[in-house]
């Protein structure tokens, strides 16, 4: 079974995006796909590194070796950032 979409036409009263607009959109898609994937591939070696670490090298910055786990498995745009959080609590919480 297959469905059709279909495609719909703006409609005559409906003010449409000036050109210049729909190429600023783009342009600056062209600019942040490479940051972007820069930052993606920066995060990762981060988490890499950390991944190699022993326990007492973790330790040391307040991180367990679950914690690198639960960082790989979870769902998220930056992993360093939510592991640096938890290192944080785990700080706060030892001083408490």
């Amino acid at each position: 079974m297959s469905s059709i979409i279909a495609f719909q036409r703006p409609k005559a009263n409906q003010p449409r995006a000036p050109l210049t607009t729909t190429l600023l959109r783009r342009a600056s898609l062209l600019v942040k796909g490479p940051i972007l994937v820069l930052q993606f591939w920066r995060m990762r070696s981060e988490l890499a590194a950390l991944a190699r670490m022993d326990s007492r090298e973790l330790a040391d910055i307040g991180l367990m070796t679950t914690d690198i786990a639960n960082a790989l498995s979870s769902i998220g745009p930056d992993k360093t950032e939510m592991l640096a959080r938890v290192a944080h609590d785990r700080r706060c919480r030892q001083e408490a």
